[in-house]
């Protein structure tokens, strides 16, 4: 296991310990990283976290959303699976203030699609 990701899964279990500390976690840095498999991985971590801890992470889905979007947006599919996956899991622990603004961002993103090249993989 990489570095990165042996990190990632570290900072998972690091606050998984300690309530919601995504403010400093080293799993928002991980949404960086160059390789996808650190991406998918912090991706992952943070929508199951966010799942789980949904009150304590109230104030960090604002910076969090946007991550998830960039996520679903990659080239690799396997990462866009992942932040599809995160999505469900925040509109499933906040449900309706959440779940226009997500409709509204998944409609543009759905009609990019549309414009793509015709040989794209996305």
């Amino acid at each position: 296991m990489c570095m990165y990701r042996r990190a990632c899964y570290q900072s998972w279990e690091c606050s998984c310990q300690s309530s919601c500390s995504l403010s400093d976690s080293r799993l928002l840095v991980c949404f960086e990283d160059d390789s996808w498999p650190v991406r998918d991985a912090a991706c992952t971590a943070c929508g199951n976290f966010v799942s789980v801890f949904a009150e304590e992470c109230r104030d960090y889905i604002e910076r969090l959303m946007p991550l998830f979007y960039i996520n679903l947006e990659d080239n690799i599919p396997s990462v866009r699976q992942g932040a599809a996956v995160a999505i469900t899991n925040i509109v499933r622990a906040y449900s309706s203030p959440l779940s226009n603004d997500v409709v509204a961002k998944l409609s543009e993103l759905l009609d990019a699609v549309n414009t793509q090249p015709d040989d794209s993989t996305l």
